[in-house]
C-alpha cells in the first residue's frame, strides 16, 4: 500500500505550487495568484495569501484609456487584458474579496472602488441588460455568456461582495441577461454551459432573497439534466451538472471548490 503523505509534506507541496502561480505571468483565478490565494485561505496558509495578495495589487494597473484599472495577463507569447471569471478581472477580484480579512479597510474599500469602475467602463448594455466582452478588445462576433466569460461569471464572482450601490444594478442587470440568453447549446457544464450559467441565478438568490432567482436556477437544472453526457470532471462534465442539480435541491449557492469554507 502507497504510504499516505504526512501534513508536513502536503505543505511543503502546495506552498511550492502556490508561489509557482503566484510568479506565473498568466496572473488569474485558473493559473495564477488569484488561485493560489483561494486555495491558501482554505488551507489556512496565511503567509501564502499574503504573497498573493501583493502580488495582485502590485499587478493591478491604471490603464489611462479605459480610465480605470486592470490586470494584463500574459501566455503564449500574448498579452491579454481580459474581465471574465476564470480568466481576468472577475476572478482576480473574487480571490482579493476571499483575502479581504488579511487587508486593511483603506484596501477593502480600494478593492470595491476599483471593481465597479472598471465593470462599468467595460460593460455592454442593452436595455435593462449587461454583459462583458471577454478582452477589452474583444470583437462583437466574440461575446460569450458563460461561467468563464461573460455576465454569469461575474455574478457568480462578485454576488458575495458587500452591498454596493453600483454594484447591486450590473449584477442584477447581468442576472436578467443571463435568463433571457436561456441555456446553453453548447451543454450542461459549469465552465462553458447550462449549469454554470444557472449558478448565477442562486448567487443573486442569496444576495437579494429574491425567490424568482430560485424558480429560474431550477428551470435551467432542468435543462442541465437533459444536456447531461458521458464526459467526467468538474468542470466540463457530468460530476458539475450532477453538483448544481443538488445545489438547486438544497438551496445552497457555494460553488464546488470554490467556496467550500
Amino acid at each position: 500500500m502507497t504510504e499516505e503523505p504526512r501534513a508536513g509534506q502536503v505543505s511543503a507541496r502546495f506552498r511550492a505550487a502556490a508561489q509557482a502561480c503566484i510568479d506565473d505571468p498568466w496572473n488569474e483565478l485558473l493559473y495564477g495568484a488569484a488561485g493560489a490565494l483561494v486555495a491558501a485561505r482554505l488551507l489556512g496558509e496565511d503567509d501564502v495569501a499574503r504573497a498573493a495578495i501583493s502580488r495582485l495589487w502590485s499587478t493591478w494597473s491604471f490603464d489611462s484609456k479605459l480610465r480605470a484599472c486592470i490586470w494584463t495577463e500574459e501566455f503564449d507569447g500574448r498579452r491579454r487584458r481580459m474581465l471574465g471569471f476564470a480568466h481576468g478581472l472577475a476572478g482576480n477580484a473574487y480571490a482579493l474579496l476571499r483575502g479581504a480579512g488579511l487587508q486593511s479597510r483603506e484596501h477593502q474599500t480600494e478593492l470595491m472602488h476599483r471593481i465597479v469602475e472598471t465593470l462599468e467602463r467595460t460593460a455592454l448594455r442593452d436595455r435593462e441588460l449587461v454583459n462583458w466582452p471577454p478582452t477589452l478588445d474583444s470583437p462583437a462576433s466574440d461575446l460569450r455568456v458563460q461561467w468563464c466569460h461573460g455576465a454569469p461569471g461575474v455574478v457568480c464572482a462578485l454576488a458575495g461582495a458587500p452591498a454596493h450601490r453600483a454594484l447591486d444594478p450590473l449584477l442584477l442587470a447581468a442576472g436578467e441577461l443571463v435568463w433571457e440568453a436561456g441555456p446553453l447549446r453548447k451543454g450542461g457544464s459549469l465552465c462553458h454551459g447550462t449549469a454554470g450559467n444557472g449558478w448565477a441565478f442562486l448567487k443573486l438568490l442569496r444576495r437579494t432573497r429574491d425567490r424568482r432567482w430560485l424558480e429560474r436556477a431550477r428551470r435551467f437544472a432542468m435543462h442541465a439534466i437533459e444536456q447531461r453526457t458521458a464526459e467526467r470532471g468538474l468542470l466540463s462534465g457530468d460530476a458539475g451538472i450532477a453538483l448544481y442539480l443538488r445545489a438547486c435541491i438544497e438551496v445552497d449557492d457555494r460553488w464546488p471548490l470554490l467556496d467550500v469554507a
